[in-house]
């Protein structure tokens, strides 16, 4: 496990019963540690609240800041910004009992938990489906593009210079008309 992840590495088997609070600061270089990530720039600052019961632990994530995402409309860049909470129930126990999205087990003697993993999954999730720029600032010539349908003519400049030889006869048999 990389430097940066270790960062979220909470140990809870010292801690008494109750309530316990850490604070966590994601940004790029935390981005970077996921293969094939939505996200390449942020900077959230994310409050972990956890409850140490006996036979569990309860945590409340709280997520606040920007993420840089590329709008679907125009593909440029802007900042979206996230403000979520989650929550996270892990129990104790060694039967075979696939973790669901909220409740994840975790064997018995077990002192500590990383949950960098759970923090990059549920900024993701916290996303917006549609991810568009505010209105009226997207790139003015792409959303000309889109709106006229139509494409600037030195962009096609090029193919009618090269036109197949087999078609330029059938242009002027079509021309003789």
């Amino acid at each position: 496990m990389n430097k940066v992840l270790k960062e979220f590495l909470i140990r809870f088997g010292s801690l008494n019963q109750g309530i316990h609070n850490f604070d966590f600061e994601v940004t790029d270089k935390f981005f970077e540690c996921f293969e094939y990530s939505e996200v390449e720039k942020g900077n959230v600052a994310v409050e972990v609240e956890l409850e140490k019961q006996s036979t569990m632990l309860i945590f409340h994530f709280n997520f606040t800041g920007t993420l840089a995402l590329n709008c679907d409309r125009c593909n440029g860049e802007y900042l979206q910004e996230i403000d979520a909470t989650e929550r996270l129930i892990v129990k104790f126990g060694n039967e075979k009992y696939d973790s669901t999205e909220e409740i994840m087990i975790l064997p018995h003697g077990e002192y500590e938990i990383n949950v960098a993993e759970w923090v990059y999954e549920f900024i993701t999730l916290n996303i917006p489906y549609q991810r568009l720029h505010p209105e009226g600032e997207c790139d003015p010539e792409v959303v000309d593009y889109i709106e006229e349908g139509e494409f600037p003519e030195e962009d096609f400049q090029d193919e009618e210079e090269n036109i197949d030889p087999r078609w330029e006869a059938l242009q002027q048999l079509k021309n003789k008309k």
